[in-house]
């Protein structure tokens, strides 16, 4: 396999020729990328030939670190299963849920006094389950078929209750009759499947939601179909409220593939791998976290036509690794971090296509963008907009149809530092609007000659021509007026600011 420097070579060498208003599109510039994005969407090429190909094309090649060590702690306890009724369970669950999640649950039941299965203790299999509800005279909550299990009821994990659904076993839940299921016990999916049936046109779908001291493990699985729109605990497979778990290790989706609807959501989580997962043809952001801390993203292939964007980071999330990726035609930003986010690293992600800006941060801090391709975005490659204390380093910068990397809306006293990326055909290498203070240091601009730099760049481009040329020692920095407003630091979280404000770097 070639190096990453020979990679990036060879692809720098197609661009040479290339002129910048072919960036993003379909061209003879970009046969590389063109296969790699139809691979992405064919789930009969494997995960493994997509990164092999990836690391041909741009040197990106998965950190196969693997997800968090350590085992789900199954209940060894009295199996105990019963029925409930679903408005009484929902509003357990439901009262720090989104508004209205819990009301439009139960407008999809089938009737105001529906039942639903809940396992209280012990642990369960799918057959466990069906034969448990046989004896009890309820057959038609679970049932058997030749293509496996149907839920035609709300499944509840309670605390101190497990289900695992094994290798080859497929559950689908009826939508029609307003079926989800719900996880505050242990959840272990296997190299299994999960998907709907029967799903309305009201506009409610089946979901998976993992919530207070919930455990969820799911691991080579398909899953299918699932996401109710408009709420993120109806997400395809949503975490929330789940700083504190009974099991001896943290949820993790591992090696899945998502499609038709089934994106990740998270809220109010400590503690979640999202390892290996390939998310397909989904509606919405693939992967939504807010308010998370200790969340790692790594080794994903996103490719969605539709929706929003790819990665999403907000609402004072902090101490994420978005890592290894492969995000190819996102329908927004490839990965955007925003709402007082703070200790994000994105580093090692190969970032094309998006509709939008490669890599967008907005109103965050302690970043840290490292190491990426971002290549033939129809905006920006990077943006960054009042970012506190951020770091761009060795990226790869190719064919943007706007800035390689765009800086806005800093902080008046903050700082940025820009160094040893390559710019290459992008319309401007380095593009600038009350950028505040920017180190600049071993930065390559020479392919991208003569469109270096806009904006609050374009009037230090001599000096930072000649610095570069000279050779010296040290940084060339720049400083701009950034509005005379006072710095609006409300979005932040108080702990996490402080500790990221009293570092000397991201």
């Amino acid at each position: 396999m070639p190096s990453r420097f020979a990679a990036i070579a060879t692809l720098v060498a197609c661009l040479a020729g290339s002129p910048w208003a072919t960036a993003g599109q379909k061209s003879p510039y970009w046969p590389g990328l063109d296969r790699l994005e139809q691979d992405t969407q064919r789930l009969d090429v494997s995960s493994g030939e997509i990164f092999r190909r990836a690391h041909e094309l741009a040197g990106i090649e998965p950190s196969r670190a693997g997800g968090q060590a350590g085992q789900l702690n199954f209940p060894d306890t009295q199996k105990r299963l019963s029925r409930s009724p679903v408005d009484i369970l929902l509003r357990r669950i439901g009262l720090p849920a989104s508004q209205g999640f819990v009301e439009a649950s139960l407008k999809a039941q089938p009737a105001p006094q529906a039942t639903a299965i809940v396992i209280e203790s012990g642990s369960f299999s799918l057959e466990d389950v069906r034969q448990v509800l046989q004896t009890k005279g309820f057959d038609d909550y679970l049932e058997k078929g030749p293509e496996g299990y149907v839920a035609h009821r709300p499944i509840f994990i309670w605390t101190g209750g497990a289900l695992k659904i094994g290798p080859g076993e497929r559950l689908a839940v009826d939508g029609s009759q307003g079926a989800f299921v719900v996880n505050t016990g242990v959840l272990e999916i296997d190299g299994a499947y999960l998907g709907v049936t029967g799903a309305k046109n009201s506009g409610f779908r089946p979901f998976l939601l993992t919530t207070f001291g919930g455990a969820t493990l799911v691991s080579r699985s398909e899953i299918t179909g699932l996401g109710f729109p408009g709420f993120l605990e109806g997400s395809g497979v949503a975490f929330t409220h789940q700083q504190f778990s009974s099991s001896v290790t943290g949820s993790i989706l591992k090696d899945n593939i998502f499609k038709d609807g089934a994106g990740v959501a998270l809220a109010g989580v400590s503690g979640l791998d999202i390892v290996g997962n390939r998310f397909v043809d989904g509606p919405q952001t693939a992967v939504l976290v807010k308010a998370a801390r200790n969340v790692r993203i790594a080794d994903n292939i996103v490719s969605q036509r539709s929706g929003t964007h790819a990665i999403k980071v907000t609402d004072g999330s902090s101490h994420l690794d978005i890592s290894h990726n492969i995000i190819i035609g996102s329908p927004g930003n490839g990965i955007f971090v925003d709402g007082g986010s703070t200790e994000v690293r994105i580093s090692d992600n190969l970032v094309g296509r998006s509709r939008l800006t490669g890599i967008s941060v907005d109103g965050a801090a302690c970043v840290a963008i490292e190491r990426n391709v971002v290549l033939a975005n129809l905006s920006r490659g990077i943006a960054m907009r009042s970012v506190l204390n951020g770091n761009v380093e060795k990226n790869d910068l190719l064919g943007n149809a706007s800035a390689g990397l765009a800086i806005s809306g800093q902080f008046e006293h903050s700082s940025l530092r820009v160094s040893h990326n390559n710019f290459v055909n992008n319309r401007f290498g380095l593009s600038g609007s009350a950028v505040g203070e920017v180190s600049l240091l071993a930065n390559d601009f020479s392919r991208q000659l003569p469109r270096v730099a806009d904006g609050d760049f374009a009037t230090n481009l001599g000096g930072l021509l000649e610095f570069a040329a000279s050779d010296q020692p040290g940084e060339f920095k720049i400083k701009a007026t950034v509005p005379t407003a006072p710095d609006d630091f409300s979005q932040f979280s108080a702990v996490d600011f402080s500790a990221c404000i009293a570092k000397k770097g991201p």
